[in-house]
Order: C-alpha cells, then sequence, then structure tokens
C-alpha cells in the first residue's frame, strides 16, 4: 500500500482562502436574509391589506363648504365624482399608491381642482381626496348655453340652458370656449369683466 505524501501548505494561502470564504458567506447569506425579508414584507403587506380593506377601498371626497356644512356644489356634480372615484379604485390594491394615484389623476382632470388633489389612506383603510376646489363665479353664454367658469376664467365642468344658472354672464366672448373643463377661457374681455 502507498502511502500518501503530507504536503506542507502555505499558511499565508490558507489565511486568505479562510479569508475569503467567510467573506463569500457573508455575502450570500446578507442577500438571503435581503431577499428573504423583502418577499415576506410584500406578502405580510398584502395580507394585512386583505384583512384591513375588504374589496374595493371607499373613497372619501371632502366637498366644498358655505360655512354652515352644506356644499355649493350641486348634488348631481357631487354623485358624478363620487361614481367616477370609486371606478378609478375598483379593482385596485389596497394600501398602496395605485388608489391614490388613480383618485388624484380623476380629481385632477374633473375640471375642479386647482392644482394638484392630496390623496391619502385614512387609518381605517379609506382614500380620502382633498383639493383646493374651483369656484363658480359667472358664466358666458355660447350657442343657448350658459359655460360656467371661476374667477380666473377656467371652464368648469357644469353648464346650463339660457338665464338658468343664476350667475352673471358674459356674452360674446372675444375667443370660443375651451374643449375641456379646466382649461383656461382666453380672452381681454373676461379677464377685465372677472
Amino acid at each position: 500500500m502507498a502511502k500518501k505524501k503530507k504536503t506542507k501548505r502555505d499558511p499565508e494561502t490558507s489565511e486568505r482562502n479562510r479569508r475569503i470564504a467567510i467573506g463569500a458567506a457573508v455575502v450570500i447569506g446578507g442577500a438571503s436574509v435581503f431577499v428573504g425579508t423583502a418577499m415576506g414584507v410584500d406578502l405580510l403587506d398584502q395580507r394585512a391589506a386583505e384583512m384591513t380593506v375588504v374589496g374595493d377601498p371607499i373613497v372619501e371626497i371632502v366637498y366644498p363648504g358655505s360655512g354652515d356644512g352644506e356644499s355649493w356644489m350641486p348634488v348631481y356634480e357631487q354623485d358624478t365624482l363620487n361614481e367616477r372615484a370609486r371606478a378609478a379604485v375598483r379593482g385596485t390594491r389596497a394600501l398602496t399608491a395605485t388608489p391614490l394615484e388613480e383618485v388624484g389623476q380623476m380629481l385632477a382632470s374633473s375640471g375642479w381642482a386647482e392644482g394638484s388633489p392630496e390623496v391619502r389612506w385614512t387609518a381605517d383603510g379609506r382614500v380620502r381626496a382633498t383639493l383646493k376646489w374651483r369656484v363658480p363665479n359667472a358664466v358666458v353664454r355660447v350657442a343657448g348655453r350658459e359655460y360656467v367658469i371661476d374667477g380666473h376664467a377656467n371652464l368648469l365642468p357644469l353648464d346650463f340652458p339660457i338665464a338658468q344658472s343664476n350667475q352673471f354672464y358674459f356674452t360674446n366672448a372675444s375667443e370660443s370656449k375651451p374643449a375641456r373643463a379646466g382649461e383656461h377661457w382666453g380672452g381681454k374681455d373676461l379677464k377685465d369683466g372677472l
């Protein structure tokens, strides 16, 4: 039987290999913990959201008041915004940013918002939207209708038959009606009149 020869190891090489092995183990272990934690937190968030908010989130829009708790905004316009907000969050994940973004974009494009709406989750799992509302100031009469504008001549999403708005009115505006609610209705005559 042949005897194995013992090889003498270089102490520096052995120490270097040991450090490399320890370093690799720490990196692999750290990455494993990070990935595992991230996956676990996401799963935990999802389960907590499902338990907190069953079904689609409830959206609460803070409407403008006239000081006595009553809103000057027509009820049918509030109902329209409420339905659009419910449609915006339908099928989204609770307690994520998606419902907040959807409601914010819907309100910003409605023509009622001056600036960006503030949309947040409440402690009880509702979506709450607050914004600076554009307030009706006057109407512009065009082709048998009265189109409502705010104090900066932005078109609001309201129009009425002639003499039904109960607002001060402009006739023969120098510029044509904007294409969408929220857009500025140009013209020096409207600016000076407001």
